[in-house]
């Protein structure tokens, strides 16, 4: 679930201005070049993919214990070229503390927001009292 909202989260943290864009291009098979995927029993594992088009990603995550609870600490990185020729490119982070993009595709007003909560996350819980 965590690695579902983490990647969803990776793909809605683009800046929306460049979506019409991306959603009007006709779709056309695009060659993959590098496909790799390694899992270990822990639950670690690394991806990455790179296709013809330029698109790129890759991530990273290890699983911690963090109040006695497994949590991941996920690290990755996506790029893509869009139609006028340029390049975007977001790294991301994503713990305990939330998800956590960095790239001049994230508005400023949101990057220095997830600036400020990286450096000093707030302390969650997800155990519930009643």
């Amino acid at each position: 679930m965590f690695v579902f909202f983490a990647l969803f989260a990776t793909f809605a943290s683009i800046d929306c201005a460049s979506v019409p864009a991306i959603a009007s291009s006709t779709s056309v098979p695009v060659a993959i070049l590098s496909n790799t995927v390694n899992l270990t029993a822990e639950g670690n594992y690394n991806w990455s993919f790179e296709l013809a088009d330029g698109t790129k990603a890759e991530q990273v995550a290890s699983v911690k214990t963090v109040d006695e609870e497994k949590v991941e600490d996920i690290k990755g990185s996506y790029s893509y070229v869009d139609p006028d020729g340029n390049t975007h490119s977001v790294q991301y982070i994503a713990n305990e503390h939330g998800f956590f993009p960095k790239g001049d595709d994230i508005h400023p007003e949101i990057a220095s927001h997830l600036v400020e909560l990286e450096a000093n996350p707030p302390r969650l819980s997800s155990k519930i009292s009643v």
